[in-house]
């Protein structure tokens, strides 16, 4: 997990334009909330999207509250609403997503094993973006997923 703090510090390019739309999304504010996006807003991402919530009652829990058409066929079946910590991964996963919710930065996993069995995406990179419905506590993640097909992979 590296944590970063502008577009420039992204090595790929979906990464850097999704954070770029983030953070126009913030105006004068820490973070956006997830009600700031459209769905045209995040079409070019859409598929490789979710996000993740957590309730003030239990801050150390994340659940899916959607999740993108791509990721859903790479894990075979769709997690939406269904705790991180249930997912191949997720307690591992989950960990990451609290400390980047502590922090409060968003932040890149430039090239990672995935964890789910199909064998033509064995690797991925991702972004996460923290997001806030009241300004003063990050209640979600916004996260692209990029599953490295292993033909890219060297």
């Amino acid at each position: 997990m590296q944590f970063i703090k502008q577009a420039a510090d992204i090595p790929w390019d979906a990464a850097a334009s999704l954070y770029r739309c983030w953070d126009s999304k913030r105006h004068d504010r820490r973070w956006p909330a997830y009600g700031d996006f459209s769905a045209i807003d995040l079409v070019p991402w859409l598929s490789r999207l979710l996000v993740v919530e957590r309730d003030p009652a239990a801050p150390d829990i994340f659940q899916f509250r959607i999740i993108g058409t791509m990721l859903t066929a790479i894990m075979e079946y769709d997690p939406t609403g269904s705790d991180v910590r249930g997912i191949a991964g997720g307690r591992v996963y989950n960990a990451h997503l609290l400390e980047a919710a502590e922090k409060g930065d968003p932040y890149i996993i430039p090239d990672q094993p995935s964890a789910f069995a199909r064998k033509d995406y064995r690797r991925y990179r991702a972004i996460s973006l923290p997001l806030s419905d009241d300004g003063a506590w990050v209640s979600g993640l916004m996260v692209m997923m990029d599953y490295l097909p292993r033909a890219d992979q060297s």
